[in-house]
């Protein structure tokens, strides 16, 4: 190639100039400056590179075809070049009506490239990629001040969306040079240089061969390795290793899985993704958050990339496309907060009823989709090292570039506050105080103190508001030499002169000539060509105003404007002309109404044509879909602001302009979408929300009913102080609770003009310092006074001195005396009467945009504000630090008080040691503190807890490995080079391994609990998880390897084999690239040189007989004294102590094998379940046909993902209770239509997990659990236990096996490659989940360290030591260590041999069919294996599609298809299906309507598929009959209720797998009792079942009852089993029956002065105890079902004709005599006191309305068919709303 200068290279690329000039001024020419910058300035701004912006309002960068055909850019890049110029799919920066549908997502295609192994570079000491707070938006980073040449040679320079990256080039001294190839001229083309922090140029003295590829310019081998290699390398060898044992925590809890990390074309981006933690690991964790946020690999992984708000394609094109949900969820419940609120301590907070109490609900996470919008892909770049061609930068965050794209509504945070709370408001900048402010009063804040100023270069369009003006004849705002603001931002030194980047203002400025004529500036120019953008200050705007005025644009459209905000041109009518000081000027009403000469009548009506002078050009304009081109012009009219509530209780803000048309986003009509939750006033008794629809009459007529089925509402605005000189704060947390609006510091207004600066101090009764500031003008105490306290809170921190505190750790917090409610709704309307309801008040909520002039500055803000809510929620705090102790210190339970020691040092932002050494910087969430707070704390330095059998933990996989290998010693071999891989297949063979971790939930989850005695006493052990027959032998295998060999791929070793060796002697290092050094302190085996060993890799737990034996076994044995080494490291390879942090106490009884039981008789069955994880797209899978008119409702809710006809199979249905008698089977997936045709398939309609059956009216507060939470869901779906009142959190099917081996069968739970819940069953009963992998078995081998052959006989009597039987006070991880390793040595040996020599008749390929075959081989085997009953585990990842689920359908179920077919050919061919049912699963189904990632969201409830040779091939449950969102069954944003519980099913296979009892069938679904009958039995399911539900074939009662409580509630979950179990007994006792019960429904009535009505909230509060229970009572509606033996009516005669069941019933709840006092809770373990609840007083009513079943049989539902049904479809109405009025 040539030699080029650096500038040239710009010139030759032609590629950067394309965007525009860059925003740094810095040698654009010749040699880079003496004194140049790299990093940006850690003082005053972000610290890194952030998303910044474009000149021009591009959706989405342009990308090049895909080898797919897809129109999207693939999830990886291209493995070659494009040969056709970029297409861009999306709109292009010119004018446009609307955006194309086609945005800009990832295609999940697989790679042509080879799936390689991942692992991150780990680069120390350099500035984070992510910015912290600072005065300009966090997408912006700040410069030092850098020399320059003049301005006029800024067209030499390039400017690209990220700031720092051609600076990177620019303004290195060791960059003046850089080899091309002679083709790159064009965009496909890279650029060798040092591109990234820290990045260091290779030296050829030292490795010549380690190289990135970029495909043009470099070549080297096995890239796909290349991230490992460097972690490895860091790892072993970083001199700040505790950093990087953070950063490795840190990328589990932020994990992304291998196929977005897995491309090897890409590692310097992928290893950039792992630098942020590196690079963070002295920051703040709200630091770390924010880079994940903005990372463009947690944006595919997460699907937030691309994500739009809904208005953005609705307002264009009608199509409604919902914000992906994906990183909205899972931030909260793996990142910041977890599913529950926590205490201080880590344990969970209760309600009363202790429950534990959700961070989120489903209202949550629709609002946090609205905030992670408007995120796209980078364009490409040159300056990293790559080898793909494609548009898109991998490196570099995602951007903010389009407002559109962006969500602007109000949005609720989690506190029940609002995002944007404590921000000042806007219109508080505009106050006219100190020396900035004209002569209406108005104020400056371009000129105040704090006022940032941002270098653009050359160009002024600005990067943060929205100036589509171009570059033409353009009327710039110049600064003038005198002025104040251009001292501060002129060019400044000789020879060259400097421009600083980011000038904040150290005070206010005074005015000068034109400045003193605007009220707010956007671009200023300093010199010819050098331009600086003003960036505001970060503000709300309060949602509803009663001082509005209209603005009004092109063509008659208006929109409700605050008048003390510049947001509307100069325009007068007298004459009708725009004017400007500037090219884009905006204006408040008050400065036009000066302009138009004080006089209202030469302000424009909103019907007048305004002719736009010259240099406005572009001011009078309109754009309905893209709102941000918009331009406004002030009216003297007045504008009206109403809300739209939806059924659901989500309202839109309504905008009704006095004449105009008002602009779509706030119109009323609909196609207004912008709908966001509010928390309406709740009923005091069952807490229902109470707020106007059209089921009420819109509040009988307080509010119109519109033809979308809303109602509009009247909203009047109240505005009060809340503190008074009469009413004085007295603490400093009623200052925060009663606070919400924030105020400018008090040095932003100055000293004089009506500010009272020096303040009055407040006496607070908790000694916290605070002072109130007042304005004169208005008085004391007024609604403009504002308070500043000081507060942990840091949010404001970065903006300066302004926020600082005086004391450590504590800053400054400024807070408006303000309470703004808003009323909505006629008040006089008698519905608001109290006491039977109450006014409709709420809050008026807050939002950081502007809807008249929404900037993308604005949010940044938004989402910076986001972020530090998450972090800084109270329970962040012990959620991290729990997590953090986990993985740092390896205490999988620490104690509360550790916890609360650690989440107060990230709280503080302090950590004092126990001596005099302090850590961390004061800062909210700061990482120094809060690692010092873990490994200095107590808990985690004393040795005294070691003996606690509890304490400790089992160490992560990969973390002993590197432990073991330091310890060791660990030295490269001389031919060791960097290309070559180091640890290899670490996740097959360990179970963990650096950017390996299967997905989000990482390796383990953090509070996994093993079945037994870790579940019953609420253990924890993460890593248990991992443990299983595979990664056991595999790890102790790899370890006798390392020692024996060194690193290498020989006898199991963890690494490659890059010389291609065979066996070779021990200690032959040849054909390894590692070996370990270690030799002792002594050249002979003595006491001291074993415990030296043990202190490195036991932290000295080894027990001191267990040295004693090793020494014996060294003093026997004629080894070298180097292979004696050998051999004590490979007996500590198999220590407990080493592989647990536990103390372990040996008895002298050696440890047995986990006994199986012999097998009984010839019976055999299997249930194999296929786990599709992740929420398959069921309603995908089975679809309506397109003859069926239910197709017409799907295709209208599924739009895009709609199968077409030629997408689906047809199949028939004759069950008439079924929408459609034809279906449509995916067409990937033809097995299904096969079997199902063959009589061999069954699908189960819209099953789920329920806790009963619900309907739309009651589903919430009768579901305790964390609905669409992808974790929860899943385990939810595998234990089928909704309460686990057990404790022993077993799955169904291992559920099923404990009651068949407790009759005596020989059982069998196998997992194919892992394990989960829900094959776990009762560990007491001796039996544990065997895991196989695909390739089957491995046999622990052992090479002899004399000689080439094997001799495992050699170690094992020392290794049966090591792991012998243990006492009771040993440590239970040691115990879990050892037994697993017994237990898999002895399974491997018994099915080696056998797998290996079973045949098959049909061959098994792929992922799924690669499981299966290994399961097909062990069911052929179970004569030999000699069992009974199995159950197999297999999985097929990947299904949680939030973008582009049609096409992620496509690509996946091929897989599933060819295992399934296999096995299914195979099980018929060789005579075993009717041995067998497969079961085809997914946790959840999917959001019927799509987001705007073309995929959709976590729902409820999906579809599952049953085969066996012995079903009966049909439909059950119920098929939604419509998908429309009037269905019952829909609960909003397209989530179906389920129809049928997970119950349902596996109730029929249970029968099946010969459990009929019922009593066994209470142990297999304990819950089942609570779905009544609709339950499937095999009679059912089967057609060789006989199995009937007792209970249901007889009679049908509807009873009443009614409860005098002492306090007004619901019946929680159990009270209502307790009551059914109560009526259940004592029919079984009194007449012999068996029965069912459910209840069904429940509302709490008040009875008061014996009339029966509701208590108003005043006489609620007065009420000071519930002594009186006549108050209160609670009516529940129950279904009791019941068999009357033949010839009898016992059943009749005791449930429906006599009074003795109500007194019996009433003695069982209320416990009688028996089980009075005040002790009522404790009394309930007495017998007599089963059914207690605890306030329930008297069973004053029991009514029954008896219905008598057919005598024919029961209908498919196993429910009598005159019976009614309590499946939530065949409820109705919506949402609980307004109760209905007293008549």
């Amino acid at each position: 190639g040539d030699y080029l200068k650096t500038v040239e290279l710009v010139n030759s690329l032609n590629v950067y100039t394309q965007i525009g000039g860059l925003a740094q001024t810095s040698a654009p020419t010749g040699k880079p400056s003496a004194s140049p910058s790299l990093y940006p300035s850690m003082s005053s701004g972000p610290t890194g590179i952030l998303p910044s912006f474009s000149s021009s309002p591009s959706d989405v960068p342009s990308f090049s075809d895909s080898p797919t055909g897809s129109s999207m850019p693939s999830s990886q890049p291209s493995s070659k070049p494009s040969s056709q110029p970029s297409a861009s799919s999306a709109p292009s920066p010119k004018d446009t009506n609307a955006p194309t549908t086609d945005t800009a997502r990832p295609s999940h295609e697989p790679s042509q490239e080879p799936s390689g192994s991942v692992s991150p570079s780990i680069l120390s000491g350099a500035p984070t990629t992510v910015p912290s707070q600072s005065s300009v938006p966090s997408g912006m980073p700040s410069f030092t001040a850098v020399p320059s040449t003049p301005p006029s040679q800024f067209s030499q320079k390039a400017r690209t969306e990220h700031d720092l990256v051609f600076e990177a080039i620019l303004n290195d001294d060791a960059i003046t040079e850089v080899i091309l190839a002679t083709d790159l001229t064009d965009k496909s083309g890279g650029v060798l240089v040092c591109g990234d922090f820290a990045e260091v140029a290779s030296d050829p003295d030292k490795d010549n061969y380690f190289d990135f590829w970029n495909w043009r310019l470099d070549s080297s081998p096995d890239y796909g390795s290349q991230k490992k290699t460097v972690w490895t390398h860091m790892a072993l060898n970083a001199d700040d290793q505790l950093c990087q044992r953070l950063s490795f925590a840190l990328s589990q809890v932020f994990a992304i899985s291998p196929g977005f990390l897995s491309y090897s074309a890409l590692s310097e981006a992928h290893m950039n993704f792992y630098d942020g933690f590196v690079r963070n690991c002295h920051g703040t964790y709200k630091d770390v958050f924010k880079q994940i946020a903005f990372s463009i690999k947690m944006g595919q992984q997460l699907s937030h990339v691309g994500s739009t708000a809904l208005r953005y394609y609705y307002d264009a094109s009608g199509v409604a496309l919902f914000p992906d949900e994906n990183f909205a969820r899972e931030s909260m419940q793996l990142e910041t907060i977890g599913l529950d609120k926590l205490n201080p301590d880590g344990t969970k907070m209760r309600d009363e009823f202790g429950d534990s109490i959700p961070t989120y609900n489903s209202n949550h996470i629709l609002t946090m989709a609205r905030v992670w919008t408007g995120f796209n892909y980078a364009s490409r770049r040159g300056n990293y090292e790559e080898r793909d061609p494609n548009t898109v930068s991998w490196n570099d965050p995602m951007t903010l570039t389009d407002v559109e794209r962006h969500d602007w509504f109000p949005k609720k945070d989690l506190l029940d506050g609002w995002i944007g709370d404590h921000y000042p408001l806007c219109s508080d900048l505009y106050k006219g105080t100190g020396t900035s402010f004209d002569s209406t009063g108005r104020s400056y804040p371009f000129l105040h103190r704090g006022a940032t100023y941002r270098l653009l270069g050359r160009d002024q369009t600005p990067r943060y508001q929205f100036d589509r003006f171009g570059t033409g004849s353009v009327k710039n705002f110049v600064l003038q030499p005198e002025s104040n603001l251009y001292n501060l931002l002129k060019c400044v030194g000789s020879s060259p002169c400097t421009y600083p980047g980011v000038v904040t203002l150290p005070e206010n400025l005074k005015c000068t000539g034109l400045e003193c004529q605007v009220e707010v500036v956007r671009v200023v120019q300093v010199a010819p060509e050098v331009f600086y953008e003003y960036v505001s200050r970060p503000c709300v705007h309060l949602a509803f105003m009663d001082n509005f005025k209209t603005v009004f644009a092109r063509g008659g459209y208006g929109i409700c404007a605050n008048p003390a905000l510049p947001v509307a041109s100069r325009t007068c009518c007298s004459p009708s002309a725009i004017d400007c000081i500037y090219h884009g000027e905006l204006v408040s009403y008050d400065k036009n109404l000066v302009h138009c000469g004080n006089d209202e009548g030469n302000i424009c009506p909103e019907t007048a044509t305004i002719s736009d002078r010259t240099k406005c050009n572009g001011q009078y304009t309109i754009n309905e879909s893209r709102a941000s081109y918009n331009h406004y012009h002030w009216t003297k009219e007045s504008c009206t602001m109403k809300i739209k509530v939806r059924l659901d209780g989500f309202v839109a803000i309504v905008h009704e302009p006095v004449s105009n048309y008002a602009i779509r986003h706030v119109r009323l009509d609909d196609r207004n979408l912008n709908f966001f939750h509010i928390d309406w006033p709740t009923d005091d008794w069952a807490g229902d929300a109470l707020f106007p629809t059209i089921d009420n009459e819109c509040g009988e007529g307080t509010c119109i009913e519109q033809e979308d089925w809303t109602c509009l509402c009247d909203v009047s605005i109240t505005n009060t102080p809340v503190f008074s000189s009469g009413s004085l704060p007295t603490n400093k947390q009623q200052i925060l609770d009663s606070l919400k609006i924030g105020a400018p510091p008090k040095e932003y207004y100055g000293t004089t003009d009506g500010f009272v600066s020096g303040g009055t101090p407040l006496t607070l009764t908790d000694g916290s310092a605070a002072t109130v500031y007042h304005f004169s003008d208005d008085g004391d105490w007024s609604e403009n006074s504002f308070i500043e306290i000081e507060d942990d809170y840091d949010e404001f921190a970065a903006f300066g001195a302004d926020y600082e505190g005086a004391n450590d750790g504590e800053f400054k917090l400024y807070l408006k005396n303000l309470d703004s409610k808003i009323q909505i709704g006629d008040p006089s309307n008698t519905y608001y009467t109290t006491p039977v309801r109450k006014p409709l008040v709420i809050r008026n909520p807050v939002l950081f945009h502007d809807l008249v002039k929404p900037e993308i500055r604005d949010s940044h803000y938004e989402i910076d504000a986001v972020i530090h809510h998450l972090t800084s929620h109270p329970t962040s705090a012990p959620f991290v630090s729990s997590m953090l102790i986990q993985h740092l210190a390896g205490i999988s339970n620490p104690s509360p008080d550790y916890i609360e020691r650690v989440a107060s040092a990230y709280t503080t932002g302090f950590y004092q040691s126990s001596g005099s050494a302090k850590y961390g910087d004061g800062k909210f969430s700061n990482l120094d503190a809060t690692v010092s707070a873990i490994l200095l704390d107590q808990e985690a330095l004393s040795v005294t807890l070691d003996a606690d059998p509890a304490y400790g933990g089992i160490k992560e996989p990969i973390i002993k490995v590197l432990q073991f290998m330091r310890a060791m010693e660990y030295k490269r071999t001389p031919q060791d080079r960097n290309i070559y891989p180091k640890l290899n297949g670490m996740v097959s063979k360990v179970g963990q391994m650096a950017y390996e971790s299967p997905d989000q939930f990482s390796f383990f989850l953090s509070d996994y609990m093993p079945p037994g005695q870790y579940a019953q006493s609420g253990l924890f052990a993460p890593a248990a998880q991992v443990l299983t027959l595979s990664t056991t032998i595999a790890t102790v295998e790899g370890l006798f390897s390392l020692v024996r060999n060194g690193l290498s791929s020989q006898d199991g070793g963890f690494g490659a084999n890059p010389f291609g060796l065979g066996s070779l002697s021990a200690g032959d290092h040849q054909g390894s690239v590692g070996y370990l050094n270690w030799s002792g302190p002594t050249s002979g085996p003595t006491v001291d040189w074993v415990n030296d060993m043990a202190d490195l890799l036991t932290a000295g737990r080894l027990h001191p007989n267990a040295v004693d034996q090793i020494l014996t076994e060294l003093q026997t044995s004629t080894l070298t004294t180097e292979n004696k080494v050998r051999f004590v490291q490979q007996v500590m390879a198999v220590a407990p102590e080493f592989h647990s942090t536990n103390l372990v106490t040996r008895t002298e009884n050696s440890r047995d094998p986990t006994p199986v039981q012999p097998r009984a008789g010839d019976s055999y069955k299997a249930i194999v379940v296929l786990i599709m994880s992740g929420g398959l797209d069921t309603f995908n899978v089975l679809a309506p046909h397109t003859t069926c008119p239910l197709y017409t409702t799907y295709r209208a809710a599924r739009k895009e993902l709609t199968l077409a006809d030629t997408e689906m199979l047809p199949i028939q249905n004759d069950n008439p209770d079924q929408p459609c008698t034809t279906f449509g089977v995916h067409h990937r997936i033809p097995i299904l239509k096969t079997m199902y045709e063959n009589g061999h398939l069954q699908f189960h309609a819209n099953v789920g997990h329920l806790h009963k059956p619900v309907t739309k009216r009651n589903w919430f507060p009768e579901t305790r659990t964390h609905l669409f939470s992808h974790s929860t869901m899943s385990r939810e779906a595998q234990l089928v236990d909704a309460f686990q009142e057990d404790g022993w959190s077993t799955g169904v099917c291992g559920r099923m096996l404990d009651v068949l081996q407790k009759r005596g069968l020989s059982v069998n739970a196998i997992g194919i490659g892992g394990k989960g819940p829900i094959i776990e069953g009762n560990p007491s009963l001796g039996r544990t989940v065997d895991v196989l992998g695909t390739g089957g078995v491995n046999l622990l081998s052992r090479r002899s360290l004399t000689d080439q052959g094997t001799d495992l006989d050699g170690i094992e009597p020392i290794m049966e030591y090591m792991n012998k039987d243990t006492s009771l006070e040993s440590g239970v991880f040691g115990n879990y260590w050892a037994q697993n390793l017994i237990d898999t040595l002895d399974k491997s040996r018994q099915l080696d041999s056998m797998l290996d020599n079973q045949s098959l008749l049909h061959s098994f390929s792929g992922g799924v069919g690669n499981q299966l075959r290994i399961v097909a081989k062990m069911i052929l085997l179970n004569e030999a294996r000699e069992v009974n009953r199995d159950v197999f585990m297999v999985g097929s990842g990947g299904h949680d599609s939030h973008a582009l689920s049609k096409q992620s359908l496509n690509d996946r179920l091929p897989d599933i298809n060819g295992g399934v077919t296999a096995f299914y050919n195979e099980m018929r061919d060789q005579g075993m299906l009717d041995q067998v049912t497969l079961v085809m699963m997914s946790e959840f189904g999917r959001t019927i309507t799509p987001n705007t990632g073309r995929g959709s969201d976590h729902a409820w409830g999906g579809n599952a598929f049953v085969m066996s040779g012995e079903i009966d091939a049909k439909i059950l449950g119920q098929y939604p009959h419509s998908f429309a969102n009037t269905d019952p069954a829909q609960i909003g944003r397209g989530r179906l209720i389920p129809s049928r519980s997970w119950e349902s099913m596996w109730y029929g296979i249970a029968n099946w797998f010969d459990i009929s009892s019922d009593e066994d069938m209470k142990e297999v679904l304990p819950n089942n009792g609570n779905m009544g009958c609709d339950l499937y039995t095999d009679s059912d399911m089967y057609t060789v079942g006989n199995n009937t539900i007792n209970g249901c074939n007889d009679r049908f009662v509807e009873m009443k009852l009614g409860m005098l409580i002492d306090r007004p509630r619901y019946l929680t979950g159990i009270e209502q089993k307790r009551i059914c179990n109560a009526a259940i007994n004592l029919v079984s006792q009194n007449a012999n029956v068996v029965s069912r019960c459910i209840i069904v429904d429940q509302k709490v009535i008040v009875n008061f002065d014996f009339a029966r009505r509701v208590l108003s909230a005043e006489e609620f509060r007065n009420l000071q105890d519930f002594s009186d229970v006549a108050n209160i009572t609670l009516d529940a509606d129950v279904a009791f079902l019941y068999d009357n033996p033949v010839n009898s009516t016992n059943g009749t005669n005791y449930v429906e004709n006599s009074v003795q069941f109500a007194t019996d019933m009433n003695d069982e709840i209320t416990g009688g005599a028996g089980c009075t006092g005040t002790e009522r809770r404790g009394r309930r373990r007495l017998e007599e006191c089963t059914y207690l609840l605890d306030n329930v007083q008297q069973l004053y009513k029991m009514e029954a309305i008896v219905t008598e079943s057919p005598s024919g049989q029961p209908s498919s539902s196993s429910l009598p068919s005159s019976s009614p049904s309590f499946s939530p479809s065949e409820s109705s109405g919506p949402s609980v709303s307004f109760p209905p009025s007293p008549k």
